[in-house]
């Protein structure tokens, strides 16, 4: 096995601060994306109550807007294993690279779900402006 790598007590403060910020925007997100998915499917229903029609094209934008949701839950899950480099001792640099390996997927996947979100939204846009026209 390798050398092992500490951080300073000021390189892990400088972390913790980090850390500290990104779980609370991931909180305020989960939150705020788990409202606006709420408030819509509401929304969604009564429009196509309105309409007399399946709320099915409008629930296409609430699934879209899932994105809100699950891109909270990919970054409170790097920021607790980011976590871990302050908490543990002797594996920072292990605990470093985990947490980008997992950053990494979290924003492959939060890629791929935003271009079917877009892909979803335009599909619901254009069954919305044929089924109006």
């Amino acid at each position: 096995m390798g050398t092992s790598y500490e951080f300073t007590d000021d390189q892990n403060q400088k972390l913790a601060t980090v850390s500290d910020l990104a779980k609370a925007l991931a909180s305020f997100s989960f939150l705020a994306g788990v409202t606006m998915c709420s408030l819509f499917f509401c929304k969604a229903v009564q429009v196509a109550q309105e309409l007399d029609a399946p709320p099915l094209p409008l629930l296409g934008i609430l699934l879209a807007l899932v994105i809100f949701v699950w891109i909270p839950v990919a970054l409170f899950q790097v920021v607790t294993k980011f976590k871990l480099i302050i908490e543990t001792e002797g594996r920072d640099i292990e605990h470093l690279l985990q947490s980008f390996e997992l950053m990494t997927r979290a924003l492959k996947h939060s890629t791929s779900l935003l271009w079917a979100s877009l892909l979803i939204v335009s599909i619901t846009a254009a069954m919305l402006i044929g089924g109006l026209g």
